[in-house]
């Protein structure tokens, strides 16, 4: 007489071993009373459906289905239920978020091999464009916290599948249905998304510390540490008040050494930062005023060749000095205008190193009020 085997998800063949199968359960069924959830008995009643080539996941599948149906004696049933069908769905499905979602866009009709995906462009490129993080940000075992009823809900109606399989967890599809409603703020980043406000009661970035208190934790790790920091300071748009201020501070505390690493946030449209501004109103104005010259010679050219024309320069000799008069003189407008601008910039200029000063000594009188030491 043949023994009985059971079918792996790999294909491999394996005796039937009931042991496995009580372990299986009982090790899901973690932190339930024992008192009222008896994971043997759920594992004694799948034994009784076993048959020769029943494969390993019809086995989870009728053990999540027995679990269930005891739920009327105890909730925990349910809990139970939907944690064996959640493992089962895990070892079915790939871990990585950004590898299912390749797998949902690059998909191919069956029937004629042609491209069928199951995901929008725009949503996959930005998958793919934040991988790593979106991979990593992902919490799987959160899909335990599900009962049965819900998870059975999920895996009929809303988890994507490919040949009528189920090919994503319940983490993937919230992680994949947040990208599709958010990708249209920010360009696309995930930089920017809101983080609940529980974990912002638990957890900072570096861009909400204090710097002051970076320093003062340095300060006090100096009194045990003979020798020189690497002390990372943090800053979203540095300047000099800012800087100074930092410096002065630590060297009241009494730090060894100053700043190791600046660390500044990338700009996320780079051409309204690397570019000066003033310098291209400056250039638009001057392309403005060369325009408006060469329309007034355009138009002076178009006379008729017998027409009297005043003779702009002895009229304006002999008229009386005013502020306009050199805008009238030819050639002369431009230069005005260039001449302006830069006045304009240079007072610019010293509006914005009279402003750093007075941040800086801001920082130094009131550090509670301080950009940089009490943000």
């Amino acid at each position: 007489m043949t023994s009985m085997y059971v079918l792996k998800r790999n294909g491999r063949q394996e005796p039937v071993m009931f042991d496995k199968i009580t372990a299986r359960i009982v090790k899901l069924a973690y932190g339930l009373n024992p008192d009222f959830c008896d994971a043997v008995l759920v594992a004694q009643k799948v034994a009784g459906g076993v048959y020769k080539g029943v494969t390993t996941s019809e086995l989870d599948e009728l053990a999540a289905e027995t679990a269930a149906a005891l739920t009327s004696t105890h909730p925990d049933y349910a809990i139970l239920a939907a944690r064996i069908a959640v493992s089962n769905l895990h070892k079915s499905t790939l871990k990585s978020f950004s590898a299912t979602m390749e797998k949902l866009y690059t998909y191919k009709n069956a029937r004629n091999g042609e491209d069928a995906a199951l995901l929008a462009k725009d949503v996959y490129e930005i998958i793919m464009q934040n991988a790593e993080r979106l991979d990593s940000e992902i919490r799987y075992d959160r899909d335990f916290d599900y009962d049965y009823f819900g998870f059975k809900t999920l895996e009929r109606s809303y988890l994507l599948r490919i040949d009528g399989r189920v090919i994503e967890r319940p983490q993937h599809m919230l992680m994949r249905v947040s990208i599709g409603i958010h990708k249209v703020a920010a360009n696309g980043s995930v930089t920017e998304l809101e983080i609940p406000f529980e974990l912002k009661g638990l957890y900072k970035t570096v861009w909400e510390l204090k710097q002051r208190t970076l320093v003062d934790m340095a300060a006090d790790r100096g009194a045990y540490i003979d020798q020189s920091q690497s002390f990372n300071v943090f800053m979203p748009d540095p300047n000099f008040g800012k800087l100074t201020s930092l410096h002065f501070y630590a060297w009241r505390k009494g730090l060894k050494t100053g700043m190791y690493y600046l660390r500044t946030k990338a700009a996320a449209d780079a051409i309204k930062f690397t570019v000066d501004q003033q310098a291209l109103s400056k250039n638009q104005k001057t392309k403005e005023s060369k325009a408006a010259a060469l329309s007034l010679s355009q138009a002076a050219s178009m006379l008729p060749s017998g027409a009297v024309t005043p003779n702009i320069t002895t009229a304006a000799s002999t008229m009386p000095s005013t502020s306009t008069t050199p805008a009238l003189v030819g050639g002369g407008g431009p230069a005005s205008v260039a001449a302006a601008a830069e006045r304009r910039a240079a007072q610019l200029a010293q509006l914005e190193r009279e402003h750093q000063l007075a941040a800086m000594v801001c920082s130094l009188d009131n550090k509670d009020a301080c950009l940089m030491c009490g943000s």
